[in-house]
């Protein structure tokens, strides 16, 4: 879990200077690439391949993994590429506090999942610390010969 936050966090302040392209989904396709067989080598290498069966597979499954790819790979990933070409690098990490957000609400509306006080005030909490991201990242610096 380490590397894996460690490599996301490099990646992304790296993304900002490396030449990629300027169409978001192109670059996000060429990571995409770039990663597919190295989490195939890993699989393979933690034994996961031997405990895959596709025949296990529901069609439930499928939907699911439909849905993944589509919203959360293409247009999530996608528009988080966008957002690191458009914004700092500290805005467009909120995305990974605002979408449990949006999947609690979804989960709300369309599932008739019950959301307690924990989860709002816990909700609460993520917004005002997502608006503290974005108001410090637009708030002007002073410059350090400024400082006495």
């Amino acid at each position: 879990m380490l590397v894996a936050s460690l490599s996301w966090s490099v990646g992304s302040l790296g993304s900002r200077r490396l030449p990629l392209p300027e169409q978001p989904f192109l670059a996000t396709a060429m990571e995409m690439l770039a990663a597919s067989p190295l989490l195939a080598v890993a699989a393979l290498a933690s034994g996961e391949w031997g405990r895959f069966h596709l025949a296990a597979v529901t069609p439930a499954g499928w939907l699911a993994m439909a849905y993944l790819i589509v919203f959360g790979s293409i247009a999530g990933f996608g528009s988080y590429i966008f957002l690191l070409k458009h914004t700092s690098a500290a805005r467009a990490s909120t995305y990974a506090f605002v979408n449990p957000l949006v999947a609690v609400a979804l989960g709300a509306l369309l599932a008739g999942e019950a959301v307690g006080r924990r989860t709002a005030v816990a909700a609460a909490l993520i917004v005002a610390a997502v608006g503290a991201v974005v108001y410090g990242s637009s708030a002007p610096r002073s410059r350090a010969k400024d400082l006495p």
